[in-house]
């Protein structure tokens, strides 16, 4: 939602046509391998306390791991997550010794449990960075006052950051309700990211900086650039947009605040999960480490380690559940990794429907063999499931957009012939990484695979520049022209206009390159 360009009265239109002319579902998940239980659809919650007989409670909660495994893949108990990302740090060198524990969840009470797990597993008490939503507002300042309170070791310091925005889903797989302590009907979470949702539905989404309400009032702020233009999202969406705003800005504000020379730090992101049974869960989006300026993506390791889990402690019948729930995960990731390795032969072994696994960045199977490239593997899923073709991810690509980078790839033609298509802003960002570097053939393939020519004709660069301009100033006249002519067979106008008001021909002249042009 692009506010800064739009007034409220624009927004309230928009939003409004996009309700008449059914452009919005309201009960659209994430991605359509996501979809709402059909209990949620119904809308009706009941106390666990209500099931009196066992057998029953077993069964919702059987349906509540699947519905569970289904909307936050590879969720699993805040317990197991903590015991088993900490097993990981600690052969990273980060231990109670080492390091300081920053946490941000929201100040909902029922998010509590994950913060005093952190403080029970690294036996010490951690820094509390948190506000409304789990959004992390203590800035630089915030991040050195917990830095100052970390161990040097070796002359180096250590800091590890959890954090997590929160949602409900009850025993029925209704999502957003929750039944608390001391109470007898069903309360929300997360309530401060519910009432950005009224707000939208209501067309009276207020981004104005109130005094009397600063946490909520920036928790709007930073979402509206996170939410597609134009959507109107699920709580599932707009839970999954917070854990991307939040990870955003811990990274940007940990660039600013800390020193690398000195310096290094795990950023532990994903979402907390509230159960039936009073067991919270946590699904982990991203866990990496950052030393000396590198990323290192540590997921893969702890995927390894939790792989088998198992619920231990509480109620029988979590036991019982959390077994099928490891079960259930355990099978989803044979799948995963028989689609990585290229063995369809171990995937048709399986007996397991395709098109429910996904990984924990919510790509399917058809993601993950285009990244493999992996072309039997390929036909195989889109003749099983194909809808997985244009399934989005966290980042809404598409498995056409993981073929890009290969030029060689030989799951794109599968993917093409299919009808596969690539996201717009994937697209858009490959078509200017081709222009500035003068890669001739792949611009061809991209203008080949996109099979739309208004995408290349309104494809820009960050700045605004259209890729016509951008081809002008590649050093090389024959590539230059090469480009210009492939650009403008796809629809590239030359009297488009730059951001300084020159139209390609003008911009020519201006660069004394009016030979590249004579063709136009």
């Amino acid at each position: 939602l692009h506010l800064g360009s739009m007034s409220s009265d624009a927004l309230a239109k928009t939003l409004q046509r996009m309700i008449v002319e059914g452009g919005v579902d309201e009960g659209a998940m994430f991605s359509p391998g996501l979809p709402l239980p059909q209990t949620a659809q119904q809308g009706h919650v009941v106390p666990e306390s209500e099931y009196d007989d066992p057998k029953a409670l077993q069964e919702a909660l059987q349906k509540y791991s699947e519905t569970l495994e289904n909307l936050f893949p590879r969720a699993v108990p805040e317990k197991v997550l903590v015991e088993h990302v900490s097993k990981v740090l600690n052969k990273h060198g980060y231990t109670t010794d080492t390091s300081i524990n920053l946490v941000s969840t929201c100040r909902d009470e029922i998010c509590r449990p994950f913060v005093s797990e952190i403080d029970k597993v690294w036996h010490t008490n951690s820094f509390n960075i948190s506000s409304l939503g789990g959004m992390v507002f203590c800035g630089r300042t915030g991040f050195k006052a917990a830095m100052a309170h970390a161990p040097v070791v070796d002359g180096q310091e250590r800091y590890v950051f959890w954090v997590a925005p929160h949602i409900a889903v009850s025993l029925e797989g209704i999502v957003g309700k929750i039944f608390r302590f001391g109470m007898d009907h069903p309360s929300s979470a997360c309530g401060a990211l519910l009432a950005v949702l009224n707000e939208v539905k209501s067309l009276q989404l207020n981004v104005g900086l109130d005094p009397t309400d600063l946490e909520q009032s920036l928790l709007k702020q930073r979402l509206v650039s996170h939410i597609r233009y134009g959507h109107v999202p699920s709580l599932v969406e707009l839970t999954y947009a917070a854990y991307e705003c939040i990870l955003k800005e811990v990274m940007e504000t940990a660039k600013k605040a800390i020193d690398i020379n000195h310096c290094e730090y795990v950023i532990v992101a994903g979402i907390q999960v509230h159960g039936p049974l009073d067991t919270n869960f946590f699904w982990p989006g991203s866990i990496k480490r950052h030393k000396n300026g590198d990323e290192i993506d540590l997921y893969e390791e702890y995927a390894a380690s939790v792989a088998d889990w198992s619920h231990s402690g509480g109620d029988t019948a979590w036991g019982e559940t959390g077994s099928a729930l490891q079960t259930l995960q355990k099978r989803r990731r044979e799948c995963r990794l028989a689609v990585v390795s290229g063995d369809l032969q171990a995937l048709k072994k399986i007996h397991m429907s395709v098109d429910g696994v996904h990984d924990n960045q919510l790509r399917n199977l058809l993601h993950i063999a285009a990244i493999h490239d992996h072309p039997e593997i390929a036909k195989h899923l889109l003749a099983e499931a194909p809808t997985l073709l244009h399934e989005g991810d966290i980042n809404h690509c598409y498995p056409l957009d993981y073929c890009v980078d290969n030029e060689q790839s030989r799951v794109a033609p599968v993917l093409i012939h299919a009808g596969g298509v690539m996201s717009h802003g994937r697209l858009r960002q490959a078509l200017v990484d081709a222009v500035k570097g003068g890669k001739v053939s792949q611009l061809a393939r991209l203008v080949d695979i996109s099979r739309n020519s208004d995408a290349v004709a309104s494809a820009v660069t960050d700045e605004g520049q259209p890729l016509m301009h951008v081809a002008l100033e590649y050093d090389d006249p024959q590539i230059q022209r090469e480009m210009l002519k492939i650009l403008s067979i796809a629809g590239a106008a030359a009297n488009e206009y730059d951001i300084f008001g020159n139209d390609t021909l003008k911009s020519a002249r201006r660069l004394g390159r009016e030979d590249s042009t004579k063709d136009l």
